[in-house]
């Protein structure tokens, strides 16, 4: 089991443009391909974390992650711009993810909704940059240490937003 604790920032916002970004990320960026990802989000009233879990296909190999995550977007109504939340990812097994979503339904949460998406992904200058693929959107994130360094990426990224 691989374990991930962070605290996330990140920039993210719904783009109309994804063919331009994704070209100037081409040229200017490390392209990192991509990955499908089909995800349950797991919510319960009055919490402020939430639980996710993802079957993820990357270059035909599956894998499985399970997060809880701050519930910013519920809780302090963020939906893009600059984000701060709590985060742990944990890699496991699909057995131990399928026992970690039956765990979760014991403590409460339900499933709230199941969405599925492909997620490219560039790294600039230690930064992943990211454009989420989904049915009837397309969503650009840029995660990492500096709040500051992420806002100077995201002001030289040709992004028409939504």
């Amino acid at each position: 089991m691989k374990k991930n604790t962070s605290k996330e920032i990140e920039y993210g916002t719904k783009i109309k443009n994804s063919k331009t970004l994704v070209s100037y990320l081409n040229t200017n960026a490390i392209n990192q391909g991509s990955i499908k990802t089909t995800r349950k989000i797991f919510k319960k009233e009055g919490s402020n974390y939430f639980f996710r879990t993802d079957h993820q296909v990357k270059n035909s190999k599956k894998s499985y992650i399970f997060t809880i995550k701050e519930n910013i977007l519920d809780r302090k109504g963020v939906k893009h711009g600059m984000k701060v939340s709590d985060e742990i990812d944990l890699e496991v097994s699909k057995l131990q993810l399928q026992k970690l979503e039956g765990m979760v339904s014991l403590l409460g949460f339900t499933q709230n909704s199941i969405i599925s998406k492909t997620r490219r992904i560039y790294f600039v200058d230690k930064m992943m940059v990211t454009i989420d693929s989904y049915s009837d959107n397309e969503y650009l994130e840029v995660e990492g240490n500096d709040r500051k360094k992420i806002m100077n990426l995201v002001s030289k990224l040709p992004i028409e937003k939504i």
